[in-house]
């Protein structure tokens, strides 16, 4: 009798420990890969200092080419005049509407997420090192340059050359998984034709109008690509885990929301502090030459600039900037994965609703009209947010709004939230009937 009990008692321990077994291994693996994630993002950062370093140490010979061969190709041709900027378009508001747009309306809830904080940190990184860099573009200080497009702020890094190398092959990347697993192809194969074909001639284009030389975009090339490399291989599964973390707690979706915006509202008051450290230091420590003023009003008709501010303050606009279209993307994304059953049934939306819903939109930002008439020169760099993205604002809701109706009449494609729900519904029908 007392050998069953010990036998008993022998398989019940050796029981409990095959099930502590794999709980070890699965925390072992966690050990290791936050191990992996910190490794490699030391190492990430080394290579991206040691490259900073470099380029602040380097005499530039590229730049100095620049101002030799350019003057001569702008010259050529004036219907190019016209067609590099309207490329150049594509990069700045459109682009980043556009890639903001497929998040909220085609990848999944967590996909979404990831790419909009690409995204922002690209755009974010992007305007930091060019109020550190302080380095001018090829019209501030070249006479024979012509400003064929005008930007008043620092010229390295390239900030189209790091949009082009970074976001927009990570929406190729994760359009191209979510749709060929739908076995939909036209998407994807539009999608990275185009982005090729813009890429390649918005990179020209930035050196033909004048706004960069070929070091700048060689140098906003090689730092996305770097941040896409990082972004795919080393920060996807912790930052998809961090997110994953959060919409599967057992909270109410209200007490979700409240979570999910004071993290945010954290991280962008951090990233707030950081640019406005970055802007005092520049505006104590540094001053532009009065040429580069005198250059802007010439060749850009532009007056009352006030010295030695105008570079620094564009530059930290284009950093608050994307804030207000994540902002306004970012509530879509939520208010699409927290309505699902108005937003994801594409095919119960009628069009008089959707079209509804947008007039009330729209409605919203007419309180916001007034903040149009503050001038260029304010004194409150911040308040000139407010004017800047006022128009965004607006074509980003209208954006989304048609390309709701878009889906419901065309059906390109099949939208992943769609095809999430669709499971779950048919899921839900067959636990009923048994």
């Amino acid at each position: 009798m007392s050998e069953n009990i010990n036998n008993r008692s022998k398989g019940s321990q050796h029981g409990s420990d095959e099930a502590i077994q794999p709980a070890n291994k699965e925390q072992r693996k966690e050990e290791v890969s936050w191990k992996i994630f910190f490794i490699w993002t030391l190492v990430f950062i080394l290579i991206f200092g040691a490259f900073v370093c470099l380029d602040l140490a380097y005499e530039k010979p590229l730049y100095k080419e620049t101002q030799k061969f350019l003057p001569d190709i702008q010259d050529k041709n004036s219907f190019m005049d016209y067609f590099m900027v309207i490329i150049g378009e594509l990069g700045e508001s459109f682009g980043i509407i556009a890639t903001c747009w497929i998040a909220a309306n085609i990848l999944p809830f967590s996909e979404s997420c990831f790419l909009l904080i690409s995204v922002g940190a690209c755009l974010y990184i992007n305007g930091i090192l060019k109020i550190l860099y302080h380095a001018p573009r090829p019209f501030f200080d070249t006479p024979k340059i012509e400003a064929l497009s005008c930007s008043t702020s620092y010229g390295n890094p390239s900030g189209h050359a790091m949009y082009f190398s970074f976001p927009f092959p990570l929406v190729f990347i994760l359009l191209f998984r979510s749709q060929i697993k739908q076995k939909k192809y036209i998407l994807p194969a539009i999608f990275g034709a185009l982005t090729i074909a813009i890429c390649g001639l918005a990179l020209f284009g930035r050196i033909y109008l004048g706004v960069h030389s070929v070091d700048q975009v060689i140098y906003g090339c090689t730092l996305g690509l770097t941040l896409l490399v990082y972004f795919v291989f080393v920060l996807y599964k912790p930052l998809m885990g961090y997110i994953h973390m959060f919409t599967r707690r057992k909270c109410s979706r209200n007490e979700m929301i409240v979570h999910l915006s004071i993290n945010l509202l954290m991280v962008l008051l951090v990233l707030t502090t950081i640019a406005v450290i970055a802007y005092v230091l520049n505006i104590t420590t540094h001053d532009d030459p009065s040429e580069w003023n005198t250059a802007v009003e010439l060749k850009c008709s532009k007056s009352n600039l006030k010295e030695n501010s105008i570079f620094v303050r564009k530059a930290l606009r284009n950093i608050f900037a994307p804030i207000g279209i994540f902002g306004c993307f970012g509530g879509i994304i939520l208010y699409s994965y927290y309505a699902p059953t108005i937003v994801d049934k594409y095919l119960n939306n009628n069009v008089w609703v959707v079209l509804g819903r947008l007039g009330v939109s729209l409605l919203c930002m007419l309180p916001f009209v007034p903040l149009l008439l503050i001038p260029s020169s304010a004194p409150f760099v911040v308040l000139l947010i407010f004017a800047e993205l006022l128009m965004s604002f607006s074509f980003t809701i209208v954006l989304y709004f048609l390309g709701r109706l878009l889906m419901v009449k065309i059906k390109l494609f099949t939208p992943v939230k769609d095809v999430e729900a669709e499971i779950e519904m048919s899921d839900n029908k067959v636990e009923a009937s048994h």
